[in-house]
């Protein structure tokens, strides 16, 4: 007991009921004596919100796991925050190094609203979409690229400070190699529907596309072969 006694005087912080230090989370019990709860401490880095559409994110708790299974290693994991006063169970369940006694739900619940609350001067906040387009978020409206997977290549071209219109005029030249026809429009207005969608939206319009091929023999065709053009 000598030597936890002088662990717990290094510990990083400590509650009424608990004490966080190197070798995990501990209850503090009867007489002072600890009890492992679990042998993971856990920080919080980052608080996520991820749209899906501009109405309610969802947010996602951004936390650091250290145990002393994994030292000087530490991991993270994604949780959301509904699910947040569930945190050990759930890094119990992904990391099978990590041990967690449910014994005392209360000394566990107090522990992470201690930790959330010494977090929140330091911790990141992050926001996402899940996928890549115009977003309205905040009063700032800017084109994002999605966390999908789907987008993981993508890239934002950077575009230096008054070539906008250069650029803009480059753009619109694409037009006239059907002199503005409904078949080149149709092409331009699909190639730059990422970025379209936004301002339909906004302007109350539906937006709703399919894009099919139509023959000489005027038929639509819904298959496609590759070409060597």
């Amino acid at each position: 007991m000598k030597d936890v006694a002088e662990r717990l005087l290094h510990s990083q912080f400590r509650g009424i009921i608990y004490e966080d230090f190197a070798e995990g989370l501990y209850a503090v019990g009867k007489n002072d004596l600890p009890e492992l709860i679990s042998n993971a401490t856990v920080r919080l880095l980052a608080v996520k919100e991820i749209w899906s559409d501009e109405n309610i994110p969802e947010e996602v708790y951004v936390l650091e796991v250290q145990s002393t299974k994994w030292e000087p290693q530490r991991k993270t994991i994604e949780i959301p925050a509904e699910k947040y006063k569930n945190a050990y169970a759930i890094l119990r369940k992904r990391f099978p190094d990590v041990f967690y006694s449910n014994s005392d739900s209360t000394v566990v619940e107090a522990y992470l609203t201690d930790v959330f609350t010494r977090s929140q001067a330091t911790m990141e906040h992050i926001i996402e979409t899940e996928f890549s387009g115009w977003f309205d978020l905040h009063t700032d409206i800017s084109y994002r690229i999605g966390r999908n997977s789907y987008y993981k290549d993508m890239r934002l071209p950077q575009i230096p400070n008054g070539t906008e219109t250069e650029i803009f005029q480059a753009g619109q030249h694409f037009l006239s190699i059907g002199s503005a026809q409904p078949p080149i429009t149709l092409l331009w207005m699909y190639a730059h529907l990422g970025f379209l969608l936004h301002w339909l939206k906004q302007g109350g319009q539906v937006s709703m596309f399919a894009l099919y091929l139509r023959g000489k023999d005027r038929l639509s065709k819904n298959r496609c072969r590759k070409r060597n053009l």
